[in-house]
């Protein structure tokens, strides 16, 4: 086998164990904000501030739930954020 044919496939083996290592990552992170999302929802919490108790039958509270349709509905008094800071509300 020739030397640059070796060195081609080490590069090879590498990158697909990184590409690997960075796919188990994301799965493991989408199986936990799935797991998150679905005992907020079935603890009656917003399971987007997660601060507040949803609508009885929603996943949102009301605060989070005007700000979305406002969002969807491309309201120009839409506020940015439902959070003072822009990601919490104090």
């Amino acid at each position: 086998m020739r030397p640059e044919r070796d060195i081609v496939d080490r590069i090879r083996r590498s990158l697909r164990a990184r590409l690997a290592e960075a796919q188990r990552r994301r799965d493991t992170a989408s199986a936990y904000m799935r797991e998150r999302y679905h005992s907020l929802r079935a603890a009656g919490i917003c399971v987007r501030c997660k601060q507040r108790d949803a609508l009885p039958g929603m996943t949102l509270c009301m605060d989070c739930r005007l700000w979305n349709n406002q969002r969807r509905s491309g309201a120009s008094t839409a506020p940015r954020s439902p959070y003072r800071d822009g990601r919490r509300k104090q």
